[in-house]
């Protein structure tokens, strides 16, 4: 499992990301608090003439209206869900981006990793593919950091109430591949 969450709007459901080489990317749902999961009726996926698979489900949060789920994947997508992951949809603003077919995989892959959403404005972090803003609810996207943290040891830092990133590299440890990045 890559990702988990706990949803706590209403009754508390938790959700769960499997991924199987054989049986394929699953959502799965526990209704008991994880006494036993049951599978959604679907799990995110491309369209089937996109050409990318879904390699796995890196984060899932609870966002906007109950039942409403948003998933970030690998390679690089955002997906969202407004019957608690019985259905998905492909966000076409991020995952079909301009600069989406040329972010390149990091040393974790290509994902989506962070999905934080404040009202309208919503905040992704991609490996990487740097930060990206939307101010319309995830309708679209503008890239939103001056340099992305490709290179090990970078660490984003946001200024402006993160309109701007910036990279620092001084006083750093010498610890291979640090990575954070705070909204």
């Amino acid at each position: 499992m890559y990702s988990t969450l706990i949803d706590t709007r209403g009754t508390p459901c938790l959700y769960a990301s499997s991924c199987n080489p054989f049986f394929g990317m699953k959502v799965l749902r526990s209704t008991n608090m994880g006494k036993s999961f049951k599978e959604t009726k679907s799990a995110p996926a491309f369209p089937e003439d996109d050409g990318r698979a879904l390699a796995n489900i890196w984060t899932l949060e609870a966002v906007g209206r109950r039942k409403e789920l948003w998933c970030g994947a690998e390679p690089a997508s955002l997906f969202r869900s407004h019957d608690g992951g019985d259905s998905w949809e492909m966000v076409p603003g991020i995952s079909n981006h301009e600069h989406a077919r040329k972010w390149q995989p990091g040393n974790g892959g290509l994902c989506m990793h962070t999905i934080l959403r404040d009202g309208n404005r919503v905040h992704l972090g991609i490996s990487t593919g740097g930060h990206y803003l939307s101010e319309d609810g995830g309708e679209t996207f503008e890239a939103s950091n001056q340099a992305s943290a490709q290179a090990s040891r970078q660490i984003p830092i946001p200024r402006e109430g993160g309109e701007k990133w910036e990279c620092l590299f001084d006083s750093l440890p010498p610890i291979h591949n640090v990575k954070v990045a705070v909204v």
